[in-house]
């Protein structure tokens, strides 16, 4: 197959990751603002302001990524998509790391409390790390991550 069709298959992970760590971090914002009024509020909270959490950076990182692919799929010229797709697999692998380090911080927490006690990103009590917003960020970090590399494996 092209390695087009690939390129769109990236976009496609970066976008479903964009969606998921957006929709969870407007849930934490607004949960946010109803406890406190406010998003601009850094210290003393009841839940961790959104701006400080791992869901807000994954995010933002997702979109940075997911333009960064439609950047790729709009080069003609395969010697510069080349150049740009091989400095994409550094930042996708610090953003894999990124992601399931958190995966490991939040099962560390969840498991060693009492159910219910631990907040998850969203401001929603996490039921379980591995069905977490950040769970499956980190699954799309990933898939993006192997797929790049192996597009810099692939050659035309």
């Amino acid at each position: 197959m092209k390695k087009q069709y690939f390129l769109y298959l990236l976009s496609l992970f970066l976008l479903l990751g964009s969606v998921i760590a957006w929709v969870t971090n407007v849930q934490g914002f607004r949960v946010f603002y109803d406890l406190e009024g406010t998003i601009f509020k850094f210290q003393d909270c009841v839940i961790t302001n959104p701006f400080l959490t791992p869901c807000f950076w994954g995010a933002t990182a997702f979109v940075v990524l997911f333009v960064w692919s439609l950047f790729l799929l709009r080069k003609s010229n395969q010697n510069k998509q080349q150049k740009h797709l091989s400095l994409l697999l550094p930042i996708l692998f610090g953003c894999m790391l990124f992601g399931w380090g958190n995966v490991v911080i939040e099962a560390v927490r969840f498991y060693g409390n009492p159910p219910g006690v631990i907040t998850g990103c969203g401001g929603k009590p996490l039921l379980n790390p591995f069905t977490s917003s950040c769970f499956f960020g980190s699954i799309l970090f990933t898939l993006s991550f192997f797929l790049v590399l192996w597009l810099n494996k692939k050659k035309g």
